[in-house]
């Protein structure tokens, strides 16, 4: 898998789109790879680069990385929420016990979580899980607008 962030992902039918950012570009680039079968996956090591693409496409799930430099996860989730884009976040970390202590449970409210290092599958099932909940969220915006 290339990874291009100035590149639109390729759209894949019947694919859920999702939004993968790490600063660990090796990292990031083995990750993608395993998900880009099962998934329309746009991959970058920018979270501004991400906030920029998930506000001007039409992702179900944004994953990420906590600390990068520049914007880390939490604040990335946090513009999100801001522009209210209807999509799901699954932070990633493999410092449990430090985000415990440093992100405030009402930010810990905003996203799914998973700890590093995890078996492929346990990723697969969260983002299944997170693009199911978008999907319903995105179904009762629908239901809400006048007309």
């Amino acid at each position: 898998m290339t990874i291009r962030a100035e590149s639109p992902p390729q759209e894949s039918a019947g694919k859920v789109a999702v939004a993968l950012i790490d600063d660990d570009a090796a990292f990031l680039e083995t990750l993608g790879a395993l998900m880009e079968d099962r998934y329309d996956v746009f991959a970058t090591t920018s979270a501004a680069t991400a906030l920029k693409r998930i506000n001007a496409r039409d992702f179900l799930v944004v994953v990420s990385d906590w600390q990068m430099p520049n914007m880390d996860g939490v604040t990335l989730f946090r513009e999100i929420r801001r522009l209210a884009l209807p999509v799901a976040c699954l932070l990633m970390t493999g410092r449990m016990d430090q985000f415990s202590l440093e992100v405030a449970p009402s930010d810990r409210k905003l996203l799914g979580l998973i700890a590093k290092p995890f078996p492929p599958q346990k990723l697969f099932d969260k983002i299944d899980q997170l693009a199911v909940l978008a999907t319903m969220r995105r179904s009762v915006e629908l239901l809400k607008r006048p007309g």
